[in-house]
């Protein structure tokens, strides 16, 4: 089945567009709007491809609804086209009492909160400022000045994201979906908090490219993978500003203090490393001691701080003509955990060294394995 600018706007009960049960169903072009569940349905179906759809508005999460929708889906290709949550008016019947706006019924459009009301008897400045039973359709909202109108045609204009309450998802994965890839798409308008992509717990295989920054969910990290566009992250690089007393046979954490690029906010200024994400990364560097007099053992360690524990660790075994430590790193490392790289050091004259304090012979970098 190949479906060509299909277009599905302000759908009052299910999905703009809904397709189950099928093999390799395609979707070229096309827009679907301010429906009230998703925008499209993807539902136990297989080798499916959705490409350069426009995608504009979402509701808000505790709906459980999303611009995209997949459920149960094998070999899903969802790329190009536009996410947009830029929103439009609404006209629709209604009245109020005090400050509790009923709408009976949406002829056009979608409300939102912030939005402003105009129509016959309705004060100026009167504005939607919150949700009641309605989320953009029929149902209760609070509006900001008390007053009673009739029932009659009121005009809404503008507002937030169709997410009312600045939540939603545009592209939702549930169930037992698998291999579903997302990428190379374009958005506008959407707010900070609304995510481009939401893996859930039972998702397995799938990957999605999103911009840099953008918000996301992803229940199992283990089996699905969310990287940030290439071009638009980089490698944590962090250096030294000064010599550092490294004593013998004992455990000293390296204090790198200087972040000479830091995109993602990870580093904390001294010496801790906290992933913005849980991912695959490759931690490598090098440090250099000063002074050797003999052969000398350095065990380098990644540590996590949270839950104090050794995550990895190498032996080297230095020279007086060799006297740089250097070190890499691959593995998993989890958002919301603090890492260090710590020295173990055993000197073979049982003395106390320094680090060359030389930003150019004691660096480290952390990047996210692409």
């Amino acid at each position: 089945m190949t479906l060509l600018q299909v277009s599905s706007q302000v759908a009052k009960a299910g999905a703009g567009i809904a397709i189950a049960g099928c093999f390799t169903p395609r979707i070229y072009g096309g827009k679907a709007e301010f429906n009230k569940h998703d925008q499209v349905r993807i539902k136990s179906c297989r080798g499916v491809t959705i490409r350069d759809m426009y995608i504009e508005g979402i509701q808000p999460s505790s709906t459980g609804y999303a611009g995209i929708g997949i459920a149960d889906a094998d070999a899903v290709i969802v790329s190009g086209g536009l996410f947009d949550a830029t929103q439009g008016g609404a006209i629709v019947t209604g009245s109020i009492s005090g400050t509790t706006l009923t709408v009976t019924e949406v002829l056009s459009g979608i409300l939102y909160r912030g939005a402003s009301l105009t129509g016959a008897g309705i004060s100026g400045g009167t504005m939607i400022t919150g949700l009641g039973t309605g989320v953009g359709k029929e149902g209760t909202y609070t509006v900001n000045n008390a007053q009673n109108v009739p029932l009659g045609t009121m005009r809404a204009h503008g507002g937030g994201p169709m997410g009312t309450d600045g939540t939603g998802t545009y592209v939702k994965v549930s169930r037992e979906s698998s291999a579903v890839s997302m990428s190379d798409y374009g958005f506008v308008s959407i707010d900070a908090s609304q995510r481009h992509v939401d893996f859930g717990a039972l998702a397995y295989a799938c990957e999605a490219r999103i911009p840099f920054g953008a918000s996301f969910a992803n229940a199992n990290p283990d089996s699905n993978f969310i990287r940030f566009r290439p071009g638009e992250d980089a490698p944590l690089l962090v250096t030294v500003s000064s010599a550092q007393a490294i004593a013998h046979n004992m455990t000293t954490t390296i204090s790198f203090n200087v972040a000479t690029k830091d995109v993602r906010n990870e580093w904390n200024g001294n010496n801790t490393f906290s992933p913005a994400v849980t991912d695959i990364y490759m931690v490598r560097g090098f440090i250099q001691l000063d002074g050797l007099v003999g052969t000398s053992q350095a065990n380098i360690i990644l540590y996590n701080v949270t839950d104090s524990e050794n995550v990895a660790q190498l032996v080297r075994y230095l020279l007086p003509v060799a006297p740089s430590v250097d070190f890499s790193f691959e593995g998993k490392l989890r958002a919301g955990k603090s890492y260090q790289i710590r020295l173990y050091y055993s000197d073979s004259a049982a003395s106390a060294r320094n680090t060359s304090g030389q930003a150019s012979s004691n660096q480290i970098s952390i990047e996210r394995v692409k």
